[in-house]
């Protein structure tokens, strides 16, 4: 038997072949597939510079508990929302944020400012997660802040804005969040 496997990231962390795959038979690149129409063109704006020097790894990628001691402080939250604001009122968007105290923060700071959002996060009920996204599919909600929960598969067509609120150095989990 032939199994054919389709993965926009069929590779580990390190780049070996994720187990089940034997080879790659295609190898599109996110160029590639903005001049042949699968995906739009974007932009990207990275308005803060953050020191991430001293975050230790956990693995492939940034320990979280110190990610978070670096990432949420209440200069960066409000740039974020300030800078979603500027570049990207009214689009809906998805963010991604490193743990629940995190998310907590980026929704208060929507809030604050009325931006409609929701925290999705692995203690959100699977009955309150059909509601958030279907009310973020109905336009009630903004933006969903969330936590590793929409990473890979989330497909929503009037989704246009990404927020990458957790710096990563896995490629993987970069292309599965802005993929």
């Amino acid at each position: 038997a032939v199994f054919i496997g389709l993965s926009a990231t069929p590779v580990d962390d390190r780049g070996y072949l994720l187990e089940g795959f034997d080879n790659i038979i295609d190898d599109y690149q996110t160029s590639d597939l903005i001049r042949l129409g699968w995906l739009v063109p974007f932009s990207i704006y990275s308005p803060v510079q953050i020191d991430l020097s001293n975050v230790t790894l956990s693995g492939a990628d940034y320990d979280n508990d110190e990610l978070e001691k670096v990432v949420n402080k209440e200069d960066i939250t409000n740039s974020i929302v300030e800078n979603y604001i500027k570049y990207g009122a009214g689009r809906k968007f998805l963010c991604f944020a490193v743990n629940k105290k995190h998310a907590n923060e980026l929704n208060l700071a929507f809030s604050k400012k009325g931006i409609s959002v929701c925290t999705i996060n692995t203690d959100t009920h699977e009955r309150d997660r059909k509601r958030y996204l279907a009310e973020y599919k109905s336009g009630k909600i903004t933006g969903i802040i969330n936590i590793e929960i929409l990473t890979a598969g989330f497909d929503e067509p009037s989704l246009s804005c990404i927020i990458l609120a957790c710096p990563t150095k896995s490629w993987k989990k970069f292309i599965q969040c802005c993929g």
